[in-house]
């Protein structure tokens, strides 16, 4: 029986000895995969803080190239202002000038300047000016517009 217990013993030692190396190798694969894990967070952020200062230096060549198109396009606008404006200005005084004779020319046409040189205004009875004589019956009362006021007339008839 000692035989039996000595064995039993050195079971229990070999068995305790298995435990504690696969604890013993748990623990190893245990902190290589911590270790790991710190490595990959570790390359993660220099990968993130890489890409952002290739985001800004980005960012900076876009703000840039902006500004220099910016002031390129608004060179052109200027040069094209500058070329444009004798045109302009010559383009608007010739159509004032159109503005002001047609302007003169409906002046001397408005039927008061008509008046004015002596001609009258006939309107029928209900205010529209009479433009032709058939329209207007005999006995029809019209009024007639002079440079210095107005005649109430009554129509003999076409001639």
């Amino acid at each position: 029986m000692q035989r039996v217990e000595a064995a039993l013993d050195r079971i229990e030692i070999a068995g305790r000895a298995t435990m504690e190396g696969a604890l013993a190798l748990l623990e190893e694969a245990r902190i290589a995969r911590l270790e790991a894990v710190v490595r990959l967070v570790r390359a993660s952020e220099r990968r993130i803080e890489s890409s952002r200062v290739t985001l800004l230096a980005g960012v900076r060549q876009l703000g840039q190239a902006a500004r220099r198109d910016l002031a390129a396009e608004r060179g052109r606008v200027a040069a094209a202002t500058a070329a444009l404006a004798p045109r302009v200005g010559r383009q608007a005084a010739m159509e004032r000038e159109r503005l002001e004779a047609r302007a003169r020319r409906l002046h001397l046409v408005h039927p008061r300047r008509v008046v004015e040189r002596g001609y009258a205004i006939l309107r029928g009875a209900d205010g529209r000016v009479v433009d032709d004589a058939a329209s207007v019956r005999r006995g029809a009362k019209v009024t007639a517009e002079l440079r210095a006021g107005t005649l109430g007339l009554i129509a003999e008839g076409e001639e």
